[in-house]
């Protein structure tokens, strides 16, 4: 974990645009237009609550993709209409995606707005003209105002489509936030039905308390799971103890909406997914991920949809 100061200072050496934004009580939060449009951190003082690279400086020199903090991603990530692959032997991030080329288009203390355009093909070959757009808003939530120590980060991405044909239902959007998994912690999910993509977890890896499900996360397990969307709202949490921080992560949810990214062979997909990765040390993240329905875009036409992400520190 690295602190405002550490980012703020990694950033000026590389001479990377970015903007910093902050709430009277301490909160704030770091937006990175040369890394996807990234929020790379967030928090409370100087406190980092989201897992960055030990590698950072090797992203920030183009030699590596995987920045850390919160990104919008594009879904499907594998299979005939895949962004990423057909399948895990073939997966690459494409760089037009991540990092992108992203501007800041505006911003002040408390917001900022980047943009960038792409094109992108799917697994199939088909070509995707698209324009995706990152708002970034902190602001103090009730318990900054009380004295515990939160803030909150309002989100919305959208999808414009700048070619010449409609695309039907066939690109999600798709935001990622990234956690330290060392020291260990809890992902938060709802009490529902789990949809493994990498095998089973192990039973002492899961388990119910409080009407949720609460799965372990911790350095050198690789899992992920996903759930159907339910209601009208998903929330996904992550809680390190050591550390004293709850991440919070919620978005609209609809249960009719075509979501594209599931477990291979399977749909509808998933409005929550959850991952642990494989790595050690200070390499080791999970992610709390959250999907949003497919558009039908035509020529011109634009999509967006809302992330609502809070720190606690406890």
């Amino acid at each position: 974990m690295r602190t405002r100061a550490e980012l703020v200072g990694a950033l000026q050496q590389a001479r990377a645009e970015y903007c910093l934004l902050e709430t009277p009580s301490g909160g704030w939060a770091l937006v990175v237009s040369a890394l996807g449009a990234r929020v790379l951190g967030a928090g409370v003082d100087e406190l980092n609550a989201f897992w960055v690279s030990p590698s950072l400086e090797g992203c920030l020199e183009g030699r590596d993709w995987n920045a850390g903090g919160q990104r919008t991603w594009l879904a499907p990530e594998l299979g005939p209409l895949g962004f990423f692959g057909t399948g895990e032997s073939d997966w690459a991030v494409p760089p037009e995606l991540d990092p992108g080329a992203y501007r800041l288009q505006e911003a002040d203390r408390r917001s900022a707005r980047c943009r960038g355009q792409c094109r992108l093909r799917s697994a199939d070959g088909t070509e995707y003209r698209l324009e995706i757009e990152r708002r970034v808003e902190v602001l103090d939530s009730a318990g900054a105002r009380s004295g515990t120590g939160t803030v909150q980060l309002r989100l919305r991405h959208s999808l414009r489509n700048t070619g010449d044909r409609p695309i039907p239902a066939r690109v999600g959007l798709w935001g990622i936030v990234q956690i330290p998994s060392s020291p260990e912690g809890s992902l938060l999910l709802p009490d529902a039905p789990l949809r493994p993509y990498f095998g089973e977890l192990p039973p002492s890896w899961v388990r119910r308390e409080a009407g949720r499900l609460v799965l372990r996360t911790a350095p050198a397990r690789r899992y992920k799971v996903g759930q159907h969307p339910m209601g009208t709202e998903a929330v996904i949490a992550h809680h390190r103890p050591e550390a004293g921080l709850l991440v919070r992560m919620c978005c609209p949810s609809s249960p009719a909406g075509p979501y594209l990214d599931g477990p291979p062979s399977e749909a509808p997909g998933d409005a929550l997914q959850a991952y642990n990765s494989p790595l050690t040390g200070d390499e080791a993240f999970c992610e709390l991920e959250c999907h949003a329905p497919a558009p039908h875009l035509e020529p011109g036409a634009e999509s967006g949809a809302e992330l609502e992400i809070e720190i606690l520190r406890a």
